[in-house]
Order: C-alpha cells, then sequence, then structure tokens
C-alpha cells in the first residue's frame, strides 16, 4: 500500500510539473551548434543548412561554431564549461 501512495505522490508532481515545464519558451536566446570539425567540412556545411531551418521553425538565431578537436566528446565539453544553460545529452 505505502508503494502505491509513493505511485501516486510522484505521478500528481509529474501532473503538476508538465504545464509549468511546457510554459517556458524555448530558445529564449541565440542557439550556438557546436560542431567539432574544421569550417568547410561535411559537418560543417549541414550545421550551416540546418541553422536557417531551425532559425524560421523556432523564430530566433542559430549559429555555428567550429571547434575542430581532436575528438568530438572536447567540443562538447568545451560547450558545457562555457554555457551553464547548456542542454546536457
Amino acid at each position: 500500500m505505502l508503494r502505491m501512495g509513493g505511485l501516486a505522490t510522484a505521478l500528481v508532481a509529474a501532473l503538476w510539473l508538465i504545464p509549468q515545464a511546457c510554459a517556458e519558451e524555448w530558445p529564449s536566446r541565440p542557439v550556438k551548434i557546436v560542431v567539432a570539425f574544421a569550417p568547410g567540412s561535411s559537418a560543417d556545411q549541414f550545421g550551416r543548412l540546418i541553422a536557417p531551418e531551425l532559425a524560421s521553425v523556432f523564430k530566433q538565431q542559430f549559429f555555428v561554431e567550429n571547434r575542430p578537436a581532436t575528438a568530438a566528446p572536447s567540443a562538447r565539453r568545451r560547450s558545457r564549461a562555457r554555457s551553464p544553460t547548456a542542454i546536457r545529452s
């Protein structure tokens, strides 16, 4: 019985938080797309191709920042370290 009470409490809390989370506008400022390859690479070209499309859908500026590194995780760490609001994946 105690287990059902905890489950019910969690369900009520989740239902209460969903509208609040959905009410928040995203993105509220320009979005940086970090590409872990050199400018002119296929990954860079893809990022530059989708940035205007994303901007038109979300009505916010998207820009590509190239961070050539030895590996993609290095670029991901750099973007997270600089922005406390970076989306964690």
